[in-house]
């Protein structure tokens, strides 16, 4: 499908994701996204016929990942900018996900005004790229809408975890793609409500410490928790690695439990 009007070529670009067989209308100069969502969304054990839930979802690279690899599913997003939404329904539209994608334009951190069109105990999954770092951090971006994306208050990502584990059913899984220093906070939001957790760091290089961990966690459920191998993102010359690019090109699931 064409580019709408209200997506002018100036201010947009039409980005290719799963070897091209994604087409993707994402911000020239603000926020885009790239192997973190696709990462995120190889993650998520959706099945077909799956109610799916993703807070913070952008212009919906990784919902539309997730749509595109396991048919049937059915994604609620929630975002808070309503020109990305708009976007995400545009890209969801010319990928013939128009029907598969319901948006609501809203904020995570005020569960309350969601709480209408997002009902407790639905969805069969949810999963999450939150914002990465604190409004006072010196990594935050100068750009309004990268600064948007990226950057979040204290204690914000404990209301985003506590948000999703909530909109779940008993037993569904919650995903999330974050920092490597997130993790203690995460998994003190977890505590009492979800367990059977499995981290997977992604290394960037052969050597390097990881920089980026995918986490999964289960509602209700007590097991302990897994430290997994991870994956190598790159090798020594820069070149995506044969696993990456099966998740990457080829859009393969990332089946965790069983690596």
């Amino acid at each position: 499908m064409g580019r709408r009007k209200f997506f002018p070529e100036s201010f947009w670009s039409d980005d290719g994701f799963l070897d091209g067989r994604l087409h993707l209308l994402q911000s020239r100069d603000g926020y885009r996204a790239g192997l973190e969502s696709v990462m995120l969304a190889a993650a998520v054990p959706a099945e077909p016929g799956d109610r799916i839930l993703e807070p913070g979802l952008g212009a919906g690279v990784a919902a539309l990942c997730v749509a595109f690899r396991v048919e049937g599913t059915h994604i609620t997003g929630i975002e808070i900018e309503p020109t990305m939404a708009s976007l995400s329904l545009e890209n969801a539209l010319r990928n013939d996900c128009a029907d598969r994608l319901h948006v609501v334009i809203a904020d995570v951190t005020m569960p309350m005004v969601c709480s209408n069109e997002i009902a407790s105990d639905s969805f069969d999954h949810a999963f999450a790229n939150p914002p990465f770092y604190l409004e006072n951090c010196s990594r935050v971006p100068e750009n309004a809408e990268k600064r948007s994306a990226h950057t979040r208050q204290e204690g914000a990502l404990d209301l985003w975890i506590r948000f999703m584990i909530r909109k779940v059913k008993n037993g569904g899984s919650l995903s999330f793609i974050l920092p490597t220093d997130s993790l203690k906070e995460v998994l003190f939001s977890f505590d009492g409500c979800a367990g059977d957790t499995l981290v997977f760091p992604l290394f960037p290089r052969i050597g390097e410490p990881a920089r980026r961990i995918l986490v999964r966690s289960y509602k209700g459920k007590k097991g302990p928790l897994k430290l997994l191998p991870g994956m190598v993102l790159h090798d020594l010359n820069g070149r995506v690695s044969p696993e990456a690019d099966e998740i990457l090109r080829k859009g393969k699931a990332l089946a965790l439990h069983t690596v």
